[in-house]
Formats: C-alpha cells, sequence, structure tokens
C-alpha cells in the first residue's frame, strides 16, 4: 500500500466478499467486505468507510491460483501444542514447548542451547524426529497418549539399549494452550517477530516501571535461535539509580536480569518505531541478502533511531527506525574515530622520523653526516643531530611533571624546563 507520505507492507486475505490485511502495527489493520465493480474496479467497505479502488494502468488482470490444500496429516500423530515443567539435579527450573503439526513438522521451544526444529513421522507407538539443526537430536522415542492431554514419551540411547532400566529418559508433557509472547511473520523460513514497539510498551509498564519508575527503553536486540525463531531483549536504563533492567522474550519464556548501568545506552528509544518485518523488507529491497541473523534498534547522535540488520550472508544493512528508508554510510561514528586517530598516530610518526632523520654535516658535500665516536654501527635509539635531554627527562619524570617531560621528549623544552630539570 502506497501513498505520497505513508508506506504499508503486510498480508492481505479476500474471499466471499470479505476482506482484510494484517500489517505487523495494530493501527493499520483493516478488514470488510469488497464489490467487484467491474474487471478493473473494486469498491472496499472498512474502517474509513467506502472507497473504491481502480486497477492502475498497464496492469494486467491477473487470476489468484486456486488455494492450496493443507499437507496431509500424520496419521495417528499427538498433535498439538504440548508443553512441560521440570528442574534439574541442581534444582534449576526448566520450562519447554514442543509444537507438533499436523503435516509433520515439529519446533522445540527450549533453553538455548536445546532448542530444534524439524520433521516427525510416526510408526505403531513411536514417534521418529528428524532433526534440521543437528543431528544428534535425532531419535525414535515411544509415546503414549493418556486422556487426551497427556503425552508421554520414553527415550533409550542406543549406547545404552543393555542397561535399558538405568538409562531410559522419560519425559510427561500436558497439552497446552498457552499463547506465544509475541507475534511473528513468516519471512526466509523463519518467525521474525512483529508489533516489537507494542511489546516494548508492555515490558516498560509490567516490569522496568514497577522496578524503577523512571526507567526508559533504550536498546532492543533480536537474535535467531536454533529452531527458526527469535529471542528478544529489551534493555531499560535508570538515570536516577544508573541500573539497566534486561527482559528477553522467547516465544514462550521470559527472563529478567538487572545490572549496573554505567556502561549501557542512556539514550530512549521513541515509543513508536518502524517494525522489524518492514525493516527487513526495506532492507531486502536495497539489497540485503540472506536470513536475518540479528537486528537491534537503539538511537544513534544526529541520526535519531535506526535498526541495524546482520543477515546470515552478506552485509550488515541499517534502516531508519522512524522513516523505514534504507540509511548508507557509517551511522555509528566509529570509521570517523578510527580515521581521525589514524591521522593523528600518522602525524605523530611523521613528527618523530622527521627528527630522528640525519642532517647534512656542513663540512661535508655528503647527505649523511659522520659519527665522531667510534661506535657500533648498528641502529641507535638517539639521534646524534640533536642534543641529549636525558637528565631532562629523567627529572621532570621524578618531579612528575609531565608537560615538561613531554617537551624534552620532543625536543623543544623552553628556558624554564631546562633550569629547573637540566638540558
Amino acid at each position: 500500500f502506497n501513498t505520497p507520505n505513508l508506506h504499508i507492507i503486510g498480508t492481505y486475505t479476500a474471499r466471499d466478499g470479505r476482506w482484510s490485511h494484517e500489517t505487523g502495527q495494530p493501527q493499520f489493520d483493516d478488514g470488510g467486505t469488497y464489490r467487484l465493480l467491474d474487471a478493473n474496479t473494486v469498491e472496499l467497505a472498512g474502517k474509513l468507510g467506502v472507497g473504491r479502488w481502480t486497477r492502475q494502468p498497464g496492469t494486467a488482470l491477473q487470476t489468484a491460483p486456486a488455494p492450496v490444500s493443507a499437507p496431509a496429516a500424520v496419521s495417528g500423530a499427538p498433535v498439538g501444542l504440548w508443553e512441560r515443567s521440570y528442574q534439574d539435579a541442581a534444582g534449576q527450573k526448566y520450562f519447554d514447548v514442543l509444537e507438533l503439526a499436523a503435516d509433520g513438522t515439529y519446533v522445540k521451544h527450549a533453553r538455548r542451547g536445546t532448542t530444534d526444529r524439524g520433521r516427525y513421522a510416526v510408526s505403531g507407538r513411536a514417534l521418529s524426529f528428524q532433526s534440521l539443526v543437528d543431528e544428534r537430536n535425532s531419535r525414535d522415542v515411544a509415546f503414549t497418549v493418556m486422556g487426551g492431554t497427556t503425552l508421554v514419551t520414553e527415550f533409550v540411547p542406543p549406547a545404552f539399549a543393555r542397561n535399558a532400566a538405568f538409562f531410559r529418559q522419560v519425559e510427561e508433557w500436558r497439552l497446552s494452550n498457552r499463547a506465544p509472547n509475541f507475534r511473528t511473520l513468516a519471512i526466509d523460513g523463519r518467525s521474525v517477530p512483529r508489533s516489537i514497539a507494542a511489546l516494548m510498551a508492555t515490558a516498560l509498564t509490567a516490569r522496568a516501571q514497577p522496578w524503577r519508575p523512571d526507567a526508559l527503553p533504550t536498546w532492543v536486540r533480536v537474535e535467531e535461535l536454533r529452531n527458526g525463531h527469535y529471542s528478544m531483549a529489551f534493555t531499560f536504563y535508570a538515570p536516577s539509580s544508573v541500573e539497566q533492567m534486561t527482559v528477553t522474550y522467547t516465544a514462550y519464556g521470559m527472563t529478567v536480569a538487572t545490572a549496573d548501568g554505567a556502561r549501557t545506552l542512556t539514550e530512549p528509544l521513541p515509543p513508536d518505531f518502524v517494525d522489524l518485518p518492514l525493516a527487513v523488507a526495506a532492507a531486502k529491497k536495497d539489497g540485503l541478502a540472506g536470513v536475518l541473523k540479528k537486528a537491534d534498534i537503539r538511537v544513534y547522535k544526529n541520526h535519531g533511531p535506526a535498526w541495524s540488520l546482520l543477515p546470515t550472508a552478506g552485509k550488515r544493512a541499517t534502516v531508519n527506525g522512524v522513516t523505514g528508508e534504507p540509511v548508507h554510510g557509517d551511522i555509528t561514528g566509529y570509521v570517523a574515530r578510527y580515521n581521525a586517530d589514524w591521522d593523528r598516530i600518522h602525524a605523530q610518526w611523521r613528527s618523530m622520523l622527521s627528527r630522528l632523520a640525519p642532517r647534512p654535516s656542513p663540512s661535508s658535500s655528503s647527505s649523511w653526516s659522520s659519527s665522531s665516536s667510534g661506535g657500533s654501527d648498528g641502529d641507535s635509539g638517539s639521534s646524534s643531530s640533536g642534543p641529549d635531554y636525558g637528565t631532562g627527562l629523567q627529572n621532570s619524570w621524578g618531579s612528575g611533571d609531565t608537560d615538561a617531560y613531554n617537551r624534552f621528549q620532543s625536543g623543544t623544552p623552553n628556558a624554564d624546563d631546562c633550569s629547573r630539570y637540566g638540558c
């Protein structure tokens, strides 16, 4: 959807006189009824009333393809969303969620190192998992469904089959109606988070402000997980106590951590900004290649909020967090600082080398002066063409006079330096 001042990307459906579109930004979501007036004109009724839309000149009439039928369900599969809570021998508690889809795909949401996704099949009372993440996660497990609400799985590592009684792993899952922590959009086979600003506001009011009333969000980081989903970390800074809080969400998990905020970002984000899927779409149009691996949005000096997008292949991209337009060039200031440091150090080396360069002897036409002392022909750390300020350097250093020391070091001591420390 394009107007001179608005650019919206989303998904739409239209069937049997009803239409809807979803953008990831609730204020732009809409729906209602439609009526085709002719091959080039449609009348839509929605939130803003009734309007007529005309096909753009030069575009051909396209017939929508037939609906794709859903994949055949896996016969006998315990399809559904299953969850389990447990703790290890040290008392650490964990929470896992297992999605078994009717099309034979599965996703496991768990602590970072054990997330997984892939395909499964059913043979009798056994589930055969084929991981797309790690072959070590591929396995056959026996399963039993009890009362339609409890799934019990049993797995014995093949290497310990003779001692199955001691190494059998039994897991009990219960059917869940839990909603995910955030909504997603399918991009490149991944479930990319959307409506991020709304979740940031929820984390602010539910977690950060009850902790410190002056806390505000300064940084959002998104990172791909092995199961094709993403984690989102919201960092909040409280200036009154110079502390930070980080609220991290996964699809079905959440953690909260606080720390000293002396080294964190302090410039607050605006309450609304370009949603991540729209930033990805703008970057792809500008040449971004590969699956999104990481993304973050923060406020940059002289640039405002901006998304930084890192794909699995190719170069990082930057998108303005207000306009949604791609940004070219470095907005972090790192390149400018690096070049300035390089120029400064280069100038210092030029100055030092010019002082150490041999000077022509007044009594010789040679471009090299000769030494009157019989020493080694090897390299020397000092030049015979200038005075030795070793005494002044030693005395000024012993007195803690940094400025005088630097003047001696550069060969430019003043009269006061020589009087006080010796030349």
